[in-house]
């Protein structure tokens, strides 16, 4: 074979492998879409299951305590659950020596509030949260706050009322494991 012949073979066989490639990595693509779909269905699926065993747990207690099953007092029992679930991981932080109750809300605080409807009517019973964890504007909303202070919703907004006020305590923050984070997860009533 002449060496012109060599190299137009060459030639077609490297378009013939750049051309497998990209049908390769088009593959790929299409394979990594499809796996972020599976993921995100999957957490779907996670939260509907969690949600399924709050209101079966919901309709246990309502059956133990002889009330009917209806969706408002579904519902309400759901929201109950979180809450005392929520102030149990406060009370566990707290006999670790994990946190500390303070007067006034600091840079790092730890924040136990409610949010009302302008009427006052309680509109979300429970809600934690990090001061450092939210942007500056926020942040300086609440920092030098006391308890039973209230927050002023802008516009349509939900007003918050801060009921207990927490600093981490740093020698203590390394008894702390993954299941026992800091609970900043709210508690809506929209279950």
């Amino acid at each position: 074979m002449r060496p012109e012949e060599k190299l137009q073979k060459s030639k077609e066989k490297l378009e013939n492998l750049s051309e497998q490639a990209m049908v390769t990595a088009r593959r790929v693509g299409e394979m990594e879409l499809i796996l972020y779909n599976i993921a995100r269905e999957n957490e779907i699926l996670k939260d509907a299951l969690q949600l399924l065993h709050e209101k079966l747990d919901a309709v246990i207690t309502l059956q133990n305590r002889g009330l009917p099953l209806i969706d408002s007092n579904i519902n309400e029992a759901v929201v109950e659950m979180k809450e005392n679930s929520l102030k149990e991981r406060v009370n566990e932080m707290l006999s670790q020596g994990a946190i500390k109750p303070v007067d006034v809300v600091g840079e790092d605080s730890l924040i136990v509030s409610r949010e009302l409807s302008k009427e006052g009517k309680v509109e979300n019973p429970r809600l934690q949260f990090l001061v450092g964890r939210l942007i500056d504007e926020l942040k300086s909303k609440f920092v030098g706050k006391k308890v039973g202070d209230l927050i002023q919703g802008e516009d349509n907004k939900l007003d918050i009322e801060i009921m207990e006020v927490y600093d981490l305590v740093p020698k203590s923050l390394g008894k702390l494991d993954a299941e026992n984070e800091l609970p900043l997860e709210q508690n809506n009533q929209d279950s």
